[in-house]
């Protein structure tokens, strides 16, 4: 049993529009910043400094208002490279992925979209509409298909020891958010070897109280003998590797041998 649910959104704007960075990432930050205003009640402090942080939906559902990004558990899919303008009539899919208890608080995020739309974006008020609205419940299967090699479509922020580290991150999101049994986690003791590229782009993500660097690496994870599909592979094509997994980093293509 897993408790991981994806809200997929498909809307369709109807103006032309040019967003200043990813669109995904800037319907984020609006969500966000909506959330901190019906949320949090000291809006003058940051999270970490804040008497009622323990107590805060706000701080839970954005780690502190993003500076423990690593540790979200509500992830933005997007793609390494994303669209900035959208003429009239073009659609955009919105996917928002939740963990365990985090799922509970969906709604906000399904009020918060519907408030938008009827607003409209920025002061210029430029309108988009819903068209089709899905909650998709994910599941982990057992599966005796063998992973020849991983692909890794957006950026990862190391290359060294990536398949341990990530057994690592799902134990401890597994404890912050409870969204698998213990005993359902498989161990992952294989021999593999990286072939990745380094990318350095110009321009930080500026989100919530975290300035984030894009910088990191893409490529493949080859193993030297297949790996067969187990829960950590199927968790990490979910949710996506490395720490800004978060804001779409990660994002991961099992390649299967048939």
């Amino acid at each position: 049993m897993i408790n991981i649910k994806t809200l997929h959104y498909e809307i369709c704007f109807l103006n032309d529009i040019v967003f200043v960075e990813d669109a995904e990432l800037v319907f984020l930050k609006i969500i966000y910043s909506r959330l901190k205003n019906i949320l949090c009640i000291n809006k003058i402090r940051d999270c970490s400094r804040c008497s009622h942080a323990n107590k805060c939906l706000y701080n839970y559902m954005s780690s502190g208002d993003f500076v423990n990004l690593e540790t979200i558990p509500v992830i933005l899919q997007r793609t390494l490279f994303s669209k900035k303008f959208f003429k009239r009539k073009e659609k955009l899919d919105l996917n928002f992925t939740f963990l365990g208890e985090a799922t509970k608080h969906i709604d906000f995020f399904n009020y918060i979209l519907k408030e938008i739309e009827i607003k409209g974006l920025f002061k210029e008020g430029y309108k988009f509409v819903i068209q089709n609205k899905e909650l998709i419940n994910h599941e982990i299967k057992k599966s005796s298909k063998k992973v020849k090699y991983i692909e890794i479509l957006s950026l990862v922020d190391t290359k060294y020891n990536i398949i341990e580290k990530e057994k690592i991150k799902i134990k401890e999101l597994n404890k912050l958010y409870n969204f698998i049994d213990d005993t359902l986690i498989d161990s992952m003791n294989i021999e593999y070897n990286t072939n990745f590229i380094k990318l350095n782009f110009k321009n930080s993500i500026n989100i919530g109280n975290k300035r984030v660097k894009q910088k990191g690496y893409v490529g493949k994870i080859n193993f030297k003998k297949p790996a067969l599909n187990n829960s950590i592979l199927q968790i990490l094509e979910i949710i996506g590797m490395g720490k800004l997994y978060g804001l779409g980093g990660g994002n991961i293509k099992l390649n299967f041998i048939f």
